[in-house]
């Protein structure tokens, strides 16, 4: 209808203005006035019926255009976290304590492989869950010389464990109890491990450390389960393998292996030992009982009248 009639319209003024081209002093101007009136009338009327005047762009939907093939990107599949439903993460730590020790009630010590038991039972998945308030949180952190939440636990072999990305040769735990299940902690002595055979350096490096009683690691990558890969080709994601030049960014597994003797502590991260001002006496700890093992009963005592300064 409205396309009909601004077609009459616009006949009619193209003839006014023809005659008026021709005839200038005719009458035709007021013609043409009322011509562009009605024009502005039709504009507004239709426009108001038809949801949008002329002048204003429609909103366009784009629809991608069709074709024989299909193409579709997803993102990769992330396990949803479970809930963490404790009231505090030393509340999950005495429940795992419970789970890895039961029965103990003092200071308990396991070596070899039933060790390595007790461990797989202490950190067991999950590790990682949902907090109430939307975030991430890791109940059980590592402490040693330096201290990280614990987030995976695999078992190579019987004596050998993946904690994170670092491997551990357990010689030996103990699990010490309190009534407190904020002061509930565990103890974790360790083997030196084989060398990679990826560093010609190593052996100088290692002597070096044995020389000044030190710990010493070696940071490395598995490949598809089996190929040993250095630490820089793990960071170019590219490695020489049987003679070529492989990618493997994405498929190599970082791993930090202990050469040395070496210890740390597990415990809840609401703990007495996470404390900025006990780091350095863990450290001492730790480095005077891979020297003489009686120390553990003066730090065992000390830690075990550490302030609870922490929420929990």
């Amino acid at each position: 209808m409205r396309r009909k009639i601004e077609g009459l319209v616009l006949l009619g003024s193209a003839l006014l203005a023809l005659k008026w081209i021709m005839d200038p002093s005719g009458p035709y101007e007021p013609f043409l006035a009322f011509i562009g009136a009605a024009w502005a009338f039709l504009d507004f009327f239709f426009g108001k019926r038809e949801g949008a005047p002329s002048y204003a762009p429609s909103r366009i939907e784009h629809t991608p255009a069709q074709s024989n093939s299909t193409i579709t990107t997803t993102k990769p599949s992330i396990p949803a976290l479970p809930l963490f439903t404790w009231n505090s993460t030393s509340d999950f730590f005495a429940d795992r304590f419970a789970n890895a020790f039961p029965g103990l009630r003092s200071t308990g010590w396991f070596n070899g492989q039933e060790a390595v038991d007790r461990l797989a039972l202490l950190l067991q998945s999950p590790l990682t869950f949902k907090s109430k308030d939307h975030g991430v949180t890791s109940p059980i952190w590592w402490f040693g010389r330096g201290n990280l939440q614990v987030e995976e636990f695999k078992r190579i072999d019987a004596r050998t464990v993946l904690i994170n990305f670092d491997e551990y040769k357990v010689s030996r735990l103990a699990a010490i109890y309190s009534t407190s299940c904020r002061r509930l902690w565990v103890y974790v002595e360790t083997e030196p491990m084989a060398p990679t055979g990826l560093y010609p350096k190593t052996p100088q490096y290692l002597e070096a450390a044995i020389a000044n009683s030190e710990t010493y690691a070696e940071e490395y990558a598995i490949f598809d389960g089996q190929h040993k890969v250095t630490r820089s080709e793990y960071d170019d994601g590219h490695a020489n393998i049987g003679g070529k030049i492989t990618p493997i960014a994405g498929s190599a597994e970082l791993r930090v292996r202990q050469l040395r003797p070496y210890n740390f502590v597990l415990c809840s991260h609401d703990s007495p030992i996470n404390n900025i001002n006990f780091d350095s006496e863990l450290e001492n700890f730790l480095d005077e009982m891979l020297l003489d093992p009686s120390a553990f009963d003066k730090y065992s005592s000390l830690i075990s009248r550490l302030p609870i300064t922490r929420n929990a």
